[in-house]
C-alpha cells in the first residue's frame, strides 16, 4: 500500500472487482483514477449535471460544513482528494482523513496532496460501511459524488451517524431527479446501470431516522447538494 494503511482487509484489494458494480470497477482502475480529475471528465460532468464549476460545487459544500481551523473531517470514497484538500485548508491545525476503497485514487490522491504541501491530510484504504474512527470521534463527515452508486443507503447513513461527534455536520452531494422531462429518460436508466437517485424529502426522512437532523439542500439541475446535523 506503499504508507497508505489498509484499513479495509475484509475486502482484499483484489476482490475488489468482483464485489462492486460496473461503474464502480471502473472507477478503481489505474487509467480512470489517473484521468478522474482531468478537463475530460470529472469538471465535464460536474458543469453538464449541475451547470456549476467544480469549485462552485466545492463552495457550497464548505459554506455547509461551517469549517473551523481545528476539525476532524473525514472525507469518504475521497477518489482523488480534491475534497480533503479543500478541508485541509480551511482546518490547518485539525485533521483531515481521506478515505477510499480504491488504492489507484489513493495515490492520485497522496501525489495531489504532497504537491500541495498539505500535512495534515491522512489518507486511508477503508470501507464507508465500517469505517475506522471510534464512536463521535469526526466533527464534519463529507461523501460526494459516490452514493448513488449504492442500492441501499441506509447502513452508511448509520456508519456516518456513528461517527460523528453531537453537533457534527455530514454534507454531501447525490443524483436527484430533474425538475422536467427528463426524469423519465432519468428512470430508464437509472435501472439499467443501477444508479439510486434521491429525493430530498426521502433523503432527509432517511438521515432523520439515524438522528441527521436539520436537513438543508439545493438542487442545481441533477445534483441535490445537502447537510444534516447530528442530534445533540
Amino acid at each position: 500500500m506503499e504508507g497508505i494503511p489498509d484499513l479495509a482487509r475484509h475486502i482484499p484489494i483484489e476482490n475488489v472487482k468482483k464485489n462492486v458494480s460496473l461503474i464502480q470497477r471502473v472507477n478503481n482502475s489505474r487509467f480512470f483514477s489517473f484521468y478522474y480529475d482531468k478537463p475530460v471528465w470529472r469538471p465535464f460532468l460536474t458543469r453538464i449535471g449541475s451547470w456549476l464549476s467544480m469549485a462552485e460545487e466545492a463552495e457550497i459544500i464548505l459554506e455547509y460544513s461551517a469549517l473551523r481551523d481545528s476539525l476532524n473531517v473525514a472525507d469518504l470514497a475521497c477518489g482523488t482528494g480534491r475534497y480533503a484538500r479543500a478541508f485541509a485548508r480551511r482546518c490547518p491545525r485539525g485533521r483531515v482523513y481521506g478515505v477510499d476503497l480504491s488504492v489507484n485514487m489513493l495515490r492520485e490522491a497522496r501525489r495531489e496532496s504532497c504537491r500541495a504541501a498539505l500535512p495534515n491530510i491522512t489518507l486511508l484504504r477503508g470501507d464507508i460501511h465500517r469505517l475506522p474512527f471510534p464512536d463521535g470521534s469526526i466533527d464534519r463527515v463529507n461523501c460526494c459524488g459516490v452514493l448513488h452508486l449504492f442500492a441501499n443507503t441506509k447502513p452508511v447513513w448509520r456508519e456516518i451517524a456513528r461517527v460523528l461527534a453531537p453537533k457534527g455536520i455530514f454534507t454531501g452531494w447525490v443524483l436527484t431527479y430533474a425538475p422536467n422531462a427528463f426524469s423519465r429518460i432519468q428512470e430508464r436508466l437509472r435501472d439499467r446501470i443501477f444508479l439510486h437517485l434521491f429525493k430530498p424529502e426521502q433523503l432527509a426522512a432517511d438521515l432523520a431516522q439515524v438522528g441527521l437532523v436539520d436537513f438543508g439542500h439545493e438542487q442545481h439541475h441533477l445534483w441535490l447538494l445537502f447537510k444534516a446535523v447530528k442530534a445533540s
